[in-house]
């Protein structure tokens, strides 16, 4: 009785936030150095290469070219070092690297590393205007997303924290090709008749 009595008390103080752990964490220091080693070793910009990507359809988030009143589908695509929403028209007579409508960066994945801090590259605009963005078909028949954007800085944020506490401008290039299976793409894009 004595032992759950006690574990009630220690409970009740924790939960009113008398004794509650603090989570480990780098310090501000720590975590903008970290981010500022990152920021001086992409000083020249980042040329992530060409990379093919998974990408993957989710019929909850739109009702694909399945009828004609769709305009646009959209799909999740991800690399080792991007995760972008891309989106095609809906148009059965056209091939889908000529239907490319909208680019979206949701993240760049970067490397920064600081205990429990959380870091964001973030471009210029996350929606990629058309004239940074293009499509060419490579040998294989796949789809090629070319970019070429900026990145505008790198923010960090502790644990626990609503705003980033880092605020690192950069203004630099980022360029990628992100390969696409053109089958993947058909399958949805070109089901409309």
């Amino acid at each position: 009785m004595r032992t759950v009595l006690g574990l009630l008390v220690l409970a009740t103080g924790c939960v009113a936030g008398d004794s509650w752990p603090a989570e480990p964490a780098a310090t501000q220091e720590e975590a903008e150095a970290a981010a500022t080693q990152w920021v001086e070793e992409h000083a020249q910009g980042l040329d992530l290469g060409t990379e093919v990507a998974l990408a993957t359809y989710d019929p909850f988030a739109s009702r694909g070219c399945f009828d004609a009143r769709s305009l646009a589908t959209p799909f999740r695509v991800t690399t080792s070092t991007l995760d972008l929403d891309v989106s095609f028209w809906c148009d059965a007579e056209a091939s889908p690297s000529s239907q490319l409508r909208l680019v979206t960066i949701r993240n760049v994945l970067h490397g920064i590393d600081a205990l429990n801090w959380e870091f964001v590259v973030r471009p210029a605009s996350p929606v990629i205007p058309e004239d940074e963005r293009g499509t060419t078909g490579a040998p294989t028949g796949n789809v090629v997303i070319e970019l070429s954007t900026s990145i505008a800085e790198v923010l960090g944020t502790p644990p626990y924290a609503a705003d980033p506490m880092i605020t690192l401008p950069l203004a630099v290039p980022l360029v990628a090709r992100i390969e696409i299976d053109r089958a993947f793409l058909s399958t949805h894009l070109r089901s409309v008749r």
